[in-house]
């Protein structure tokens, strides 16, 4: 995994200083506050214009770059120059991917643990297309995750937890006899 430094970090790209910065979030007072952290990768590609990120299976951070010289412009100057960057740690172990769609419910459901975003997401996505297929055991899975919420010590874990639930129809029956 990344340095402790970058854990919980938003990465922010910056399209006219040509590089991925690593903000930090904090609290203050009653709400939270931003501030500017490093240069998690500079670049010295004046085209550079990296626009969307994305966390992958095997924990890197992926980066679309549209590169093209007229960043600000109506002027496409190089239409076929696009390039993706992949960025790991150094020494990254490799990850094991789990066959999302071969695993059970239960396994589904202790992947929301998972200390790898894209997974407990997939494991997530899985969850729910069982839930609308009519091939999910709620009744066991809503156990598991009312477990997991109970359990988990931190705010992020527990909303892991919430959307499963909210993705598995948890509170489905409970909005039904309100109205």
């Amino acid at each position: 995994p990344y340095q402790a430094q970058y854990h919980d970090a938003p990465f922010m790209r910056k399209t006219h200083e040509n590089a991925v910065l690593a903000d930090y979030v904090g609290p203050k007072g009653s709400t939270s506050i931003g501030r500017h952290g490093s240069d998690f990768m500079p670049t010295n590609d004046l085209a550079w214009v990296g626009f969307s990120m994305e966390i992958g299976p095997d924990g890197g951070v992926y980066i679309l770059d549209w590169h093209d010289t007229d960043i600000c412009g109506n002027a496409i100057n190089f239409p076929k120059s696009g390039r993706i960057y992949r960025i790991m740690p150094k020494d990254a172990k490799r990850i094991a991917r789990p066959n999302i769609p071969a695993i059970t419910d239960l396994e589904l459901c202790q992947l929301q643990n998972h200390p790898n975003d894209w997974f407990v997401r997939q494991a997530r996505t899985e969850l729910h297309h069982r839930t609308i297929s009519g091939k999910l055991d709620q009744k066991a899975v809503h156990k598991a995750l009312d477990e997991f919420f109970e359990s988990s010590k931190t705010s992020p874990k527990r909303l892991r937890a919430l959307w499963a639930q909210h993705v598995t129809k948890r509170f489905a029956n409970d909005a039904e006899e309100k109205l």
